[in-house]
């Protein structure tokens, strides 16, 4: 009992010891070395009592990896010759191991393969010193293992691990509120039909035109702020990555007033002159084909004049609603609402209800989303690089690299594969969009 607890107040002695000359001295380095990676450490002054034996084992730990370096055995006197001893006894080969005591520091120099070791210069590396005591004179064996680690981070800064490429998921809030109901998937395709009231639709979108007009002016009533919404809308869609415009469905109309038949080919009109607006004033390339619009003729709104009659409030209302839906003929259903109350039910719905019909109208817009397998790859790229798989990471970011979320993990890849310049280049052209991680890489390369 005696003899135990004296060798564990002599171990707690010698950690300390450690303790304080491991964190007195500069005790590892790591970098590169053409193809290796070049680790070099070193251990302070070691000693052991005269009746123990000591195995001081050093260990390089990263985050998600470990190292175990040559382990050093320190035997005092006593314990020589207790072992030389037990050699003879059992008719053994007798090893002579280290004296009791290292007086000056001991510095290894290691070079390990890159595929292999390569997460040494990627994570944060710790020196771990590992002590085992065996003691006393006795023949059996008592050890005593140290709990006790002794840590050093190695002051060598370190490449930024690459983060994931996140898809890109389409950003719908620039859109005004009022204009959320202009997008939907494809899925919620919705043909135009002569039925369907498009002002009840939730955050619609009109161009106005003038009596009789099919001429698309954008001083016209709110046309400049609808118009710019239009555009801005569209080429932000064309240029997101996995949001693809499937159709622009405009739907041209006209007010009831008037000759039937000029009155569907002014609202004809009036769709068609959206549609080329659009076309003519789309900044980018490619140009947006026909075959990418759906145009529809909607003649005259009486739809849109039947909802609105309905909210309304003004005399003879439940007549004109009554005419709407009981007479066919289009000609006849605007003779009689003109007729009833001697004009007066007639002259209001001129006077408030006409005005908002005279447009081109309505334009939705229908997308698919695109699953963005370039992230897909990225990522898949990025899980091989945290597993210090240079070349499989390799692979997919060269092939993916005119993508700037590729530009700093391959710029990793080719620096943890020896092109140096190459890697740089990369991590420029990231830095310049704003990569900060890209940036942490260059500044810590040239610190190295």
């Amino acid at each position: 009992m005696a003899n135990t607890m004296k060798q564990t107040i002599y171990n707690i002695l010698i950690l300390l010891s450690l303790c304080a000359a491991l964190q007195a001295q500069e005790l590892i380095s790591i970098s590169r070395s053409g193809s290796s990676v070049q680790v070099v450490y070193t251990l302070p002054d070691m000693q052991v009592g005269r009746a123990y034996q000591s195995i001081y084992t050093p260990q390089l730990v990263g985050k998600t990896d470990s190292l175990r370096l040559n382990a050093i055995t320190l035997q005092g006197q006593q314990k020589q010759k207790l072992e030389e001893r037990r050699a003879r006894f059992s008719k053994q080969d007798y090893t002579k191991r280290q004296p009791n005591r290292i007086q000056d520091s001991r510095t290894d120099t290691l070079l390990l393969p890159y595929p292999k070791y390569g997460w040494l210069l990627l994570d944060s590396v710790s020196l771990r010193l590992l002590h085992q005591t065996e003691g006393c004179c006795q023949f059996t064996r008592d050890t005593i293992q140290s709990d006790t680690t002794i840590v050093y981070t190695d002051r060598q800064r370190q490449l930024m691990p690459p983060r994931t490429a996140q898809s890109h998921i389409p950003d719908f809030t620039i859109i005004d509120s009022l204009h959320s109901g202009v997008l939907h998937p494809m899925d919620e395709y919705e043909p135009y039909s002569a039925s369907r009231v498009l002002s009840r639709e939730e955050g619609s979108l009109y161009v106005h035109f003038p009596v009789a007009d099919s001429i698309l002016t954008r001083s016209f009533r709110h046309n400049r702020e609808t118009l710019d919404s239009i555009m801005y809308l569209i080429e932000q869609l064309m240029a997101d990555t996995i949001a693809d415009i499937k159709t622009i469905q405009i739907v041209g109309l006209a007010s009831i007033e008037g000759d039937v038949k000029k009155n569907e080919d002014l609202a004809g009109n009036r769709a068609i002159a959206l549609k080329r607006y659009i076309q003519e004033h789309y900044r980018y390339q490619p140009t947006l084909a026909d075959d990418l619009f759906e145009v529809a003729n909607g003649g005259e709104a009486w739809s849109e004049l039947r909802y609105q009659v309905e909210q309304s409030e003004f005399a003879g209302r439940d007549e004109v609603l009554q005419i709407i839906d009981t007479e066919p003929n289009m000609e006849e259903r605007e003779r009689r609402i003109k007729a009833l109350n001697r004009g007066k039910a007639y002259d209001y719905i001129r006077d408030h209800l006409l005005q908002n019909q005279r447009n081109s109208g309505y334009i939705r817009v229908y997308y698919d989303i695109v699953p963005d397998s370039v992230a897909m790859e990225i990522n898949e790229a990025v899980e091989h690089l945290q597993r210090y798989e240079w070349d499989e990471a390799m692979l997919l970011l060269w092939k993916n690299r005119e993508d700037d979320r590729a530009w700093n993990p391959l710029g990793v890849a080719l620096y943890m594969t020896g092109r140096e310049d190459e890697a740089r280049q990369y991590w420029h052209r990231a830095a310049d969009r704003g990569d900060t991680d890209a940036q942490d890489n260059l500044n810590k390369i040239r610190t190295k």
